[in-house]
């Protein structure tokens, strides 16, 4: 192993001082020689003996990038109120509909000051739906239901012009009291049509015979021949 340039620097420059004290000194140079010699020996085993292995510190591997996708816009809706078990009048005074439907509407004036468009919405929409179902008949209650979405669905304008308001999930029913009153009334009906039509078939039934006795009797006189008074001959 080659010796570094600033060893031999190094070493050169021991030489030559030791050379001098021994000089100063008034040592043979024998002896000169061999401390040298010496010397030079203990700082070559110095400088062969490796140095201590500097730790390897190892560089932290980045992370990969992690590419997130776009989050998906947030689209806000409308503004709602929901109504439930409202009741509307029909086309019959003894019943009512029960009348639920989640409301919405939109600002048409900007800058409003009314405090409470939610329920400017709800009066202009229950109007329109009171409106529709005083002429429905509750044993429609279905086909009630289908005519209600189809109107109300379509955004129409309040009497001020604040909103404009629809209805979704609407739902038009006959509570349940009522229902079964309307089933009671029903079976009654068709009860009193089933008696009214026995009864008129017992009285056409009993009538058949007065009817066909009079017009037998009238053609058995006409059929039967004439008797001779008795005594008489041709």
């Amino acid at each position: 192993m080659k010796l570094h340039r600033n060893s031999l620097l190094t070493a050169a420059a021991i030489v030559l001082v030791l050379y001098v004290v021994s000089l100063v000194v008034g040592l043979p140079s024998w002896a000169a020689v061999v401390l040298t010699v010496v010397l030079l020996v203990l700082l070559a085993v110095v400088w062969k003996q490796p140095d201590e292995p500097r730790p390897v510190v190892a560089r932290p591997t980045p992370a990969p990038s992690v590419v997130l996708p776009d989050p998906d816009p947030v689209f806000s809706g409308p503004p709602s109120r929901t109504v439930a078990d409202i009741r509307l009048p029909s086309a019959s005074p003894d019943f009512q509909f029960s009348f639920s439907a989640v409301v919405q509407w939109s600002t048409v004036l900007s800058g409003s000051r009314h405090a409470d468009l939610g329920a400017v919405a709800v009066h202009a929409l229950l109007e329109r739906a009171r409106a529709l179902t005083a002429t429905q008949q509750v044993t429609e209650e279905s086909l009630n239901q289908h005519r209600l979405a189809a109107t109300l669905g379509e955004p129409a304008l309040d009497e001020k012009g604040h909103v404009r308001c629809w209805a979704t999930e609407i739902r038009l029913r006959l509570p349940d009291a009522d229902q079964k009153h309307l089933q009671h009334l029903a079976a009654l009906h068709r009860r009193e049509q089933r008696t009214l039509l026995e009864r008129r078939m017992e009285q056409d039934k009993r009538a058949y015979p007065r009817r066909l006795t009079p017009a037998h009797s009238r053609r058995a006189r006409t059929t039967s021949p004439a008797r001779r008074p008795p005594g008489l001959r041709d």
